[in-house]
């Protein structure tokens, strides 16, 4: 287990939750999440209003809770704690979207590292060229095309969210399906690209 600030990792993968300052610090999603659950105001009720002798009622609800918490929300908030963090590698806007979603998508299928940037160059490349990474552009030419890829039609996107004309990360994802369906890969659509320049 990779250990992580304020997480101390422990023996057979075993982990402390770290506390409200440190969630907040590092999982602001997930702390915020925690605060809202009932079980914790019950628990706060219980604290504010109960006897003296209900506090171990209380420390035990709260141990349990957090343990729940975490592990519900965990995965959820170092998922979009990571794609923050990658899309800020190409200072944010669709390019730096363009390589978060891209990453998150091979990770999830369980890709390498080194093969999901391999395939994130070779996407780049296709769109740069396609639209100059402009996600609102409709093809000069007349012929309806749009977005990052040059979907065409347009609405060729709805399918991966109905936000495909105003968000750059649906467009993405549409363009990793359409070059995997079509080519194989993005790698094989920049092959292809690079012989007809057009996809």
């Amino acid at each position: 287990m990779v250990a992580m600030p304020g997480v101390a990792s422990g023996h057979h993968g075993k982990y402390r939750e770290p506390n409200g300052k440190t969630l907040l610090a590092i999982y602001p999603a997930l702390y915020q999440q925690a605060k809202k659950d009932p079980k914790v105001y019950e628990g706060r009720d219980v604290l504010a209003h109960g006897r003296a002798k209900d506090g171990r009622v209380v420390w035990s609800l709260v141990r349990s809770e957090s343990r729940r918490l975490w592990r519900a929300y965990h995965p959820k908030a170092e998922r979009a704690r990571k794609f923050h963090v990658r899309s800020m590698a190409y200072g944010g806007g669709a390019k730096g979207i363009g390589y978060a979603v891209t990453l998150d998508y091979y990770e999830q299928r369980g890709v390498s590292q080194p093969e999901a940037e391999a395939q994130w160059s070779c996407l780049y490349n296709v769109i740069h060229r396609e639209s100059g990474w402009n996600h609102r552009i409709w093809n000069r030419g007349g012929s309806g095309a749009y977005g990052l890829g040059q979907a065409l039609p347009a609405s060729k996107m709805a399918a991966y969210g109905s936000d495909y004309m105003t968000n750059p990360a649906t467009q993405v994802r549409w363009a990793i399906g359409y070059a995997n369906g079509r080519y194989g890969s993005p790698c094989g659509a920049w092959v292809f690209w690079q012989g007809h320049h057009w996809w």
